[in-house]
């Protein structure tokens, strides 16, 4: 996580968390599908983190009550619509129901961070085999993951980029922030 927020160019104290993942990490859904022993280690890293602050009510209330968007990524994608911040989520079904709001869509184009651009941003800039080897504890948590980190797959590019791509015409008129190309300022 710490080496996304290096490749996105955000100084990790600058970086925020809902203020509900700690208890999500101890218990809940989150404990759930990610197990005991990653909630542990992800724990005393959330803490060092700060807390989003109050989302502006002009934004939350055009998302509040949307469908297949819950209250907490309302929260942040109104406070990300409100300021300058970036949003690193994986929530497609969410970014689905936002992407039919075009004032919200205005206000978050390319301040939204899919997990494949982090991650393909950050093979450019470490290397490939950098990046499998800190994703190998995960693999199993995601279909994305394993398939792109595999010990068989020999360019984990190709198959960010082609995740990606889809993403960003799944989620069209939204537009997603995009790693630049090597060598572009």
């Amino acid at each position: 996580l710490q080496s996304v927020s290096q490749v996105l160019s955000i100084e990790w104290a600058d970086c925020l968390r809902l203020p509900a993942l700690t208890q999500m990490l101890q218990r809940g859904r989150l404990f759930k599908s990610l197990g005991a022993a990653i909630c542990a280690d992800l724990l005393p890293l959330a803490h060092t983190l700060g807390t989003v602050p109050p989302a502006p009510a002009t934004w939350l209330n055009q998302l509040t009550g949307l469908p297949d968007v819950d209250p907490g990524e309302a929260h942040l994608f109104a406070y990300v619509a409100a300021c300058d911040d970036i949003l690193i989520t994986a929530d497609k079904r969410a970014l689905r129901a936002v992407k039919n709001i075009p004032c919200v869509v205005s206000a978050l184009a390319g301040k939204i961070v899919l997990p494949e651009a982090a991650l393909l941003a950050l093979c450019v800039q470490r290397g490939d085999d950098h990046v499998r080897t800190a994703m190998a504890p995960v693999l199993a948590l995601d279909t994305m993951f394993r398939t792109c980190f595999s010990p068989g797959n020999v360019a984990p590019r190709d198959g960010l980029s082609s995740y990606l791509h889809s993403a960003v015409l799944e989620l069209s008129p939204l537009v997603l922030w995009s790693p630049k190309p090597k060598g572009t300022p």
